[in-house]
């Protein structure tokens, strides 16, 4: 029989060689077959117009209300609840507070005498119709018991604070209590509250509230020496609707937000989920230079963590249109911020914001799976994503387009893990049409040629302990800087410099700025397994002055083994930058670390744990390839690089480690 092997057939033959040698030390059920991750979709979902009023309707079957999954309380360890049943009753405008309120041709008409009537398990539906009145409850739900207050069947609520003189709705230590379908609103004017949840309140659910004009849309806070605000659902609600009045720095859009925060996470708030909803046009209506911000998440206090917000989430929502950043997160810990589509801001995406201190900027920050695209709207030097004085970063599976600088990491920010991230087509400039007063360069002028554009920019300004592996950017930057690169590593200011810096296995192609690379006062550095390509030939600022890619190879040791051919995408035009099956970039990567002796179970020692995350406290961590098993981390000690697996494996001394791939060999670029 003629039978030949391709290199590709004695590669397979092998490794199943090996893994039956294996088997004698490592169960079958250890093994996990080894997969590609999922991809993110490229293409972008359009944003969409500020909706129109809605019309009542009215139907003779009310609104079940429901309780989401909500986050373990960890003061008791306990979930929160579902609802009892208790009484139901009715308001309507053309209610009476003498009636009894417990049928819909009976209803009371006041919201004063709902809450003071209502006590844990009661159900309050509201008919269609305004209410001028402010919501303050007396009273609480318990676990298993929440009271509710919910639109009757989708139709239209409206509480008009406009004439009031305090929130909208004030929850003041209260618990256990659930509002559903409500349109709470102001005339823009305002300097007050839509929704305040105050002072040690807990398991509250805000869920399909509409809450709009006023200073701050929902505001979470608790005072020091109270106790946390926590176990709070914010879900499929919205922070604007839609105003007769358009305003042009919204790009001309009749739509009415909240002017300084639409949500305000601030001091001592613990355990909270915000999922599924839409904080939109954030900015003040009678001052166009205001600094709005869509979500702030931080402490007042800027001298001391105690106080920070801890163990908030945010999933799913659309963050867009706020004349300054989308979220920031500033002086907070155990955030995850997770598949929102983050769009048409101000300013920055994302920032993390700083501190004079180190130790208390935020920390524990997962950024993952978001879709960050067309910010940097008023201010021409703001970015997609920005860590300033943060510390334990992950960064993954991102995609960062159309701002004016994809990723910027400064300020003494530490530990930072950066992977499979499509980082494309930042370059873009503020709009002085939109943002006449705000939209300048950095002379005063009306020109907004963005110079300094970089697809990542690690900062000189003691920043340590980055990890990029695995990354893709691509026309990033425009003509006209030397002291900025597509990638760019230090800088030619003063200041003390970044170290430990780690770029594997990442694609940097066809860079507008005139360097495709830059490097200065960066101790520690290490970079190798990349392509960098450009139709032009490449160029290096290394150490302060301009050079070619050859010397740069021989002056600095770096990139050998990298390569810089074309990586071969599958369609750039159109946002998809897979690669084609002949690309060079395939199989090309480096193993990223090696283990440190031989052994089996779930504690594996590495030279370097660097390069990989545990997700932190809710984020899975990173799922990683040892030799020939597959295994998800679930714990890492970066001082010993000792790595806790979520299963048991075997693996010789020396044996490679790399995120998890498929093929002969990582390859090069984004895999997500």
């Amino acid at each position: 029989m003629n039978m030949s092997f391709n290199h590709k057939t004695h590669y397979r033959l092998l490794r199943i060689i090996i893994l039956w040698i294996m088997l004698s030390a490592c169960s079958l059920s250890t093994l996990i077959p080894v997969g590609t991750p999922a991809a993110l979709t490229p293409n972008s979902p359009p944003a969409p117009a500020c909706p129109l009023p809605s019309s009542d309707t009215a139907s003779a079957a009310p609104l079940t209300p429901t309780v989401p999954a909500a986050l373990t309380d960890t003061s008791d360890g306990t979930p929160s609840a579902t609802v009892s049943v208790g009484k139901t009753y009715y308001v309507s405008p053309t209610g009476k507070d003498a009636n009894d309120g417990l049928t819909l041709t009976t209803p009371w008409r006041s919201l004063a005498k709902a809450v003071k009537t209502a006590v844990a398990g009661d159900t309050v539906y509201f008919r269609a119709g305004t209410y001028e009145e402010e919501l303050i409850w007396p009273h609480s739900g318990a676990p298993g018991a929440y009271i509710t207050f919910s639109s009757y069947n989708h139709e239209h609520v409206i509480l008009d604070e406009t004439n009031q003189y305090s929130h909208g709705i004030y929850l003041l230590a209260n618990s256990y209590i659930q509002i559903i379908g409500l349109e709470i609103k102001n005339d823009g004017n305002s300097r007050k509250t839509g929704i305040a949840i105050l002072d040690g309140s807990n398991h509250i659910i805000i869920e399909d509230v509409t809450v709009y004009g006023f200073l701050l849309g929902i505001h979470l806070y608790s005072t020091i020496t109270e106790p946390p605000v926590r176990n709070i659902t914010i879900k499929d609600s919205k922070t604007f609707a839609y105003s007769a009045t358009a305003h042009s720095y919204i790009g001309n859009l009749p739509c009415l937000g909240n002017s300084a925060y639409a949500l305000d996470v601030h001091d001592n708030v613990q355990d909270v989920l915000v999922t599924n909803n839409r904080f939109a046009f954030t900015y003040d209506p009678k001052d166009s230079t205001r600094r709005s911000i869509a979500i702030e998440v931080g402490s007042g206090d800027m001298t001391n963590r105690a106080g920070a917000p801890k163990r908030i989430i945010f999933e799913e929502n659309e963050i867009d249109h706020s004349t300054n950043v989308g979220i920031r997160p500033d002086i907070s810990q155990d955030i995850q911020i997770s598949n929102n589509y983050i769009h048409d801001n101000g300013g920055t995406g994302i920032q993390l914001e700083r501190s004079a201190d180190p130790a208390i900027g935020s920390k524990n920050v997962v950024i993952e799976n978001n879709l960050v695209e067309n910010n940097d709207q008023a201010y021409p030097f703001e970015t997609g994503i920005w860590v300033n004085t943060a510390a334990n970063v992950l960064i993954r599976g991102n995609i960062i387009r159309n701002n004016a600088t994809g990723l910027f990491i400064n300020h003494l920010s530490s530990r930072i893990i950066i992977h499979d991230n499509y980082i494309y087509n930042n370059n873009r400039t503020c709009d002085p049409i939109l943002y006449p007063s705000i939209c300048k360069d950095s002379r005063g002028g009306t020109s907004r040629l963005m110079a300094g554009s970089v697809g990542l920019g690690v900062n000189n300004d003691s920043v340590s302990d980055v990890y990029a592996a695995q990354n893709t950017f691509y026309n990033t930057g425009v003509a006209g800087s030397t002291s900025r690169a597509a990638v760019t590593f230090g800088s030619n200011s003063d200041g003390a410099g970044c170290s430990n810096i780690r770029f594997v296995n990442n694609i940097v192609s066809m860079s507008g700025n005139p360097a495709d690379l830059f490097v200065n006062k960066c101790t520690d550095y290490f970079s190798s397994n990349n392509d960098y390509f450009n139709s032009r030939d490449l160029s290096v600022n290394y150490l302060g002055k301009s050079t070619e890619w050859p010397t740069y190879l021989s002056q600095s040791g770096q990139d050998v083994n990298s390569i810089t051919v074309d990586p071969q995408f599958t369609n750039p035009a159109n946002n998809d930058f897979s690669l084609q099956s002949a690309s060079p970039a395939r199989d090309k990567g480096y193993f990223l670390t090696k283990t440190t002796g031989a052994g089996c179970g779930t504690s594996l020692p590495v030279r370097d744990a660097g390069y990989f995350s545990d997700g932190m406290f809710n984020a899975p961590g990173d799922m990683i390839q040892v030799g020939l098993f597959e295994a998800g981390i679930v714990g890492i000690d970066y001082n010993t690089n000792l790595i806790t697996l979520n299963h048991k494996i075997c693996w010789i001394n020396g044996a490679n480690i790399t995120l998890a791939y498929s093929g002969l060999a990582p390859n090069i670029g984004a895999y997500r």
